[in-house]
């Protein structure tokens, strides 16, 4: 009876010892895609390097780092500014364009304060949203402050299109 007693045992130790908890993720979609040829379908997070991208070419430009700027981006990234309008192409390398638009600042400094990368299940693109406040010291000594919100559509780890809206801030 103690070696029947003994061998239950050992098998229960070994049963519940040896089993093993698997984890397994699954991808769940969430919000909803509502004008064009993918109307209806979820949208996913896009992965942690499409973030880094956004964050490296929000802070380069603050920086005036335009070959930063020019190393993740496209053959041709396409600029909607926040006036609305037109895309505008712009060719890469793009440091006279860039330096254009940054002339009149001494400094920008740039505080993000949230990224959110989307993409369609079987997209091979991201939309990243980032958000950030921005303050502009122009060398005539005003000081402007913004909200901005950038969409960056990212492909192959390189930006091809941003988007741009701006709120005045406090």
């Amino acid at each position: 009876m103690k070696k029947l007693l003994l061998l239950l045992f050992t098998i229960i130790v070994f049963v519940a010892f040896s089993c093993e908890t698997k984890t397994v993720e699954v991808e769940t979609g969430g919000g909803e895609i509502v004008m064009g040829q993918y109307a209806g379908e979820k949208l996913f997070f896009a992965s942690d390097e499409t973030v880094e991208i956004a964050k490296t070419m929000v802070n380069a430009y603050s920086n005036k780092d335009f070959d930063l700027v020019n190393q993740y981006s496209a053959d041709t990234v396409y600029f909607k500014p926040p006036q609305g309008g037109e895309y505008i192409p712009i060719p890469i390398p793009a440091n006279d364009f860039l330096a254009m638009l940054t002339d009149p600042y001494d400094s920008i400094v740039r505080n993000i304060r949230s990224i959110v990368p989307l993409k369609r299940k079987e997209g091979d693109n991201a939309g990243v949203y980032i958000n950030f406040d921005e303050t502009t010291y122009g060398k005539d000594g005003t000081v402007t402050k913004s909200n901005i919100i950038d969409r960056m559509w990212v492909r192959d780890g390189k930006v091809y299109r941003i988007e741009q809206w701006v709120a005045e801030s406090n």
